[in-house]
């Protein structure tokens, strides 16, 4: 049995995880997998043979080894970018109205935090989902050489890249792959999207 065919038959199993260095490994051992034939701890774990479509696409081993890492660094760039934005457009849309409506500014000097909140929010909106959809990229993706897809390869459509974009803004889902079997964060499997290598040619077949 490949590498690859051991990927396919072990991401359906309970008891896989993601390490960073070797990708797909086995929960009991801590190893990869070894057998050539079949496993014998095997355990199908229906979540994720019913979306067994989306975890194949993402089985190519130079991204188990190196897609965690660029994701987290991903979130990190764009969030950076998006915070400097949002103080950006609050300073420049302050200038404006501070001379023209001078008690709607002496309002967004009394609620500063509701005004970040809000703009931070339309400014994540308008950003992931705007950029995914027309480039398959952000400012972070480009720089990690990363893009977004659908479970067929092809640049995903306006409202999938949204959702994408209205689910980053759930509580926690920045920890929705924390201690998770699955490869995909919440933005990915509500969106049926993926995050992938632009380098990776080809995945296994």
């Amino acid at each position: 049995m490949t590498r690859c065919e051991q990927l396919k038959y072990c991401s359906k199993c309970r008891y896989h995880v993601y390490d960073y260095r070797d990708g797909i490994i086995c929960k009991l051992t801590g190893y990869p997998a070894h057998f050539d034939t079949y496993c014998h701890d095997y355990v199908e774990d229906p979540f994720l043979i019913a979306n067994a479509e989306i975890i194949d696409a993402m089985l190519d081993e130079d991204y188990q080894k190196a897609g965690q890492e660029k994701r987290l660094l991903n979130w990190i760039l764009d969030s950076v970018f998006i915070t400097s934005l949002s103080f950006g457009l609050i300073l420049l849309f302050n200038t404006l109205i501070a001379k023209n409506l001078p008690e709607l500014n002496a309002w967004f000097t009394d609620h500063k935090f509701l005004q970040f909140l809000s703009c931070y929010i339309i400014t994540t909106i308008v950003y992931y989902s705007s950029l995914e959809y027309f480039t398959g990229h952000t400012i972070a993706k480009l720089f990690t050489k990363t893009k977004v897809v659908d479970k067929e390869g092809s640049k995903p459509c306006f409202a999938y890249t949204l959702v994408r974009a209205f689910c980053r803004l759930l509580p926690l889902e920045v920890f929705s792959n924390f201690g998770q079997t699955s490869p995909l964060w919440w933005h990915d499997r509500f969106s049926k999207t993926l995050v992938i290598n632009e380098t990776i040619e080809g995945q296994c077949a």
